[in-house]
């Protein structure tokens, strides 16, 4: 069994997890001249990054109103990456159907799948260094428009 796009295996996650994930190891997620390499960490991250397609093969949705996971009542905009799962690294050489020995499990996919199943969207692990307390929106007192 292929493991295809058909499988519904998306994933999301925030800018703020992208500059996070770019600031724990700069040699490896940023340029030469400090810019974040936002390719490397969504593959990083599980994303099925394409450098043969458009923004490869991820959404960027700007301006995103999310729940907090950090603050559960409260919300806040952001910048969210959205794509595909990508398989699991092949660490035992499994085969496709050609015979082949590829670079990703294609009957597997990539570990941090059951926590996107769990959370949605990736999020920063600590929010208030990207947005400050008074800027979150409660979403107590929060009045909801109809769509």
């Amino acid at each position: 069994m292929e493991i295809g796009y058909e499988k519904g295996t998306h994933c999301a996650a925030t800018d703020h997890i992208v500059q996070e994930l770019a600031d724990s190891n700069p040699a490896l997620f940023k340029s030469h001249n400090g810019e974040v390499d936002i390719a490397r960490c969504l593959m990083y991250l599980g994303f099925d990054v394409r450098t043969d397609l458009p923004n490869f093969n991820v959404e960027v949705v700007k301006d995103m109103l999310i729940r907090s996971s950090q603050y559960p009542n409260k919300a806040y905009r952001t910048t969210v990456y959205r794509g595909w799962l990508r398989g699991a690294a092949n660490t035992q050489g499994v085969r496709d159907k050609n015979g082949n020995i590829p670079m990703l499990n294609p009957k597997k996919l990539h570990h941090l799948r059951d926590l996107y199943m769990k959370v949605g969207i990736l999020q920063a692990t600590d929010l208030d260094k990207f947005i400050p307390l008074e800027e979150l929106l409660d979403m107590d007192e929060k009045v909801w428009e109809k769509g």
